[in-house]
């Protein structure tokens, strides 16, 4: 434990370090804030030293140095929470990240938020709404544009139409499936798995069928 509490900056740093270096920076962002929130949680075992009687003063003083530090960490975790989201969100519009990996790191994210009790944060709330956001119209557009691949332009062309990202008017299943209907577009295995992601998607986060 305390050659863990010595070397703790390294386990800040060091993961975060190599993937700047890979070109990794959402990566990044979320291992620096795992490791300072591990970080943190390391010097809690101080409690256990001040349960016998007599040790009350300790304790409230142990309990108070740790609500300090623990504040400090939300300072210094916000910014980089806030990066982390806005570089998730980034990169789904750039199509450089698989929607099951974002909702991993989505779900790792805000583990930590929760840990740091950043849950009712305006500037946090607002990314996160932003990547959810992304993440809806990034995951429709994917499907839609692989209809490319098999020249189903009619279809491609109606439902480019409804890509809006300035709403939150997401097509649902009945909207797309008349507009496929309407085309007689049948769709491949590999497109009707990118529909079904798309459609649980808004349905796990805007309760949408």
């Amino acid at each position: 434990m305390e050659i863990l509490k010595k070397f703790s900056p390294l386990l800040i740093l060091f993961p975060g370090i190599i993937l700047g270096f890979m070109g990794k920076p959402t990566e990044m962002g979320l291992s620096i804030a795992s490791g300072c929130l591990f970080c943190v949680f390391l010097n809690l075992d101080k409690f256990t030293k001040f349960k016998g009687a007599g040790f009350e003063a300790e304790l409230k003083q142990t309990i108070k140095e740790a609500e300090v530090t623990i504040e400090k960490m939300r300072n210094l975790m916000k910014p980089i929470i806030i990066f982390t989201y806005n570089q998730l969100t980034y990169n789904d519009r750039m199509g450089g990240i698989p929607i099951n990996k974002i909702n991993t790191l989505f779900t790792d994210i805000n583990s930590i938020v929760q840990e740091l009790s950043l849950n009712d944060d305006k500037s946090i709330k607002q990314e996160q709404e932003k990547l959810i956001k992304s993440t809806a119209w990034g995951s429709f557009s994917n499907f839609y544009t692989d209809l490319y691949y098999t020249k189903q332009t009619d279809s491609i062309n109606e439902l480019q139409e409804l890509n809006n990202l300035d709403t939150i008017n997401y097509p649902t299943e009945a909207v797309i499936n008349n507009i496929l209907n309407k085309h007689n577009t049948i769709l491949n295995t590999n497109q009707s798995k990118k529909l079904e992601e798309y459609l649980n998607y808004i349905r796990e986060h805007f309760n949408i069928e």
